[in-house]
């Protein structure tokens, strides 16, 4: 299959036309080929050959046992070495709202309409299907998450290449509350806040998951990244998650995610 990605034009149209679409990410099957006319017109064939892998539809529950973050952690990783390691896809394809939403619409529609059934609002739609916001949709939009959380935590040297990886998706209520955030973009923050996490046993309850991301902001507002070493930085991660796990403070509020 040639690597594609929606055009701007087509882009822009599905966003500015979500209102009259939105009934119709309810359906099981893709719907835009059959909606746009000359749908293939509003598509950039990139000069490349690709196969796409398949990722689990399984939707965690009582039932089967299983747990959702553990689903999220093998499509991304899945998706990392199939398709962004076999094809040297540079960061530039992935994180283009082109790209990603035609996969979205496209390549892993059926996918994404079981793990993110439409439920009624419009925001679901924007921040699965398009980018809705620029910083939150590193981890608001499904597949860049994949994309961007596989980017920055992959060590290829490491006997467990992945092990921050599955740090990241099992702590993802905590770790989103990083990655939204300016440093995020940085792995050197990203990898230090990661591998204390995975170093502490004191585990981050939900309602202090914006705590870290919020201290570290703090942190790097008074002295400069460069002040500290690796190690060094861990440590005071690891410090400032302990000292959130004993304190009484608890989030001042933050949105679920939908």
């Amino acid at each position: 299959m040639i690597l594609k990605m929606f055009t701007d034009s087509l882009l822009s149209e599905l966003k500015t036309n979500i209102k009259v679409n939105i009934s119709k990410y309810s359906e099981s099957k893709a719907f835009v080929r059959n909606l746009i006319e000359n749908y293939d017109v509003g598509l950039y064939n990139l000069d490349m050959n690709v196969d796409y892998p398949e990722l689990d539809k399984t939707i965690a529950s009582k039932e089967n046992q299983l747990r959702q973050w553990e689903i999220d952690f093998n499509n991304a990783v899945k998706l990392h070495k199939d398709f962004v390691l076999k094809y040297n896809i540079s960061l530039g394809i992935l994180s283009d709202e082109r790209f990603v939403s035609f996969l979205a619409h496209d390549v892993y529609y059926e996918y994404m309409v079981a793990r993110w059934p439409y439920n009624g609002k419009e925001r679901r739609i924007l921040e699965k299907f398009f980018f809705a916001n620029s910083s939150q949709s590193f981890t608001r939009n499904t597949l860049l998450r994949f994309f961007w959380y596989t980017y920055i935590t992959y060590l290829p040297e490491s006997e467990n290449p992945y092990a921050l990886t599955k740090v990241a998706f099992e702590n993802q209520d905590v770790v989103n509350q990083i990655m939204e955030r300016k440093y995020s973009r940085n792995p050197k923050i990203v990898l230090a806040a990661l591998t204390a996490i995975k170093n502490t046993n004191d585990k981050i309850p939900n309602e202090k998951r914006t705590l870290l991301g919020k201290s570290l902001n703090n942190i790097l507002s008074l002295y400069a990244l460069d002040v500290f070493k690796d190690e060094d930085l861990i440590k005071l991660c690891e410090e400032e998650i302990r000292s959130i796990t004993m304190s009484d403070l608890k989030d001042e509020g933050t949105i679920e995610e939908e």
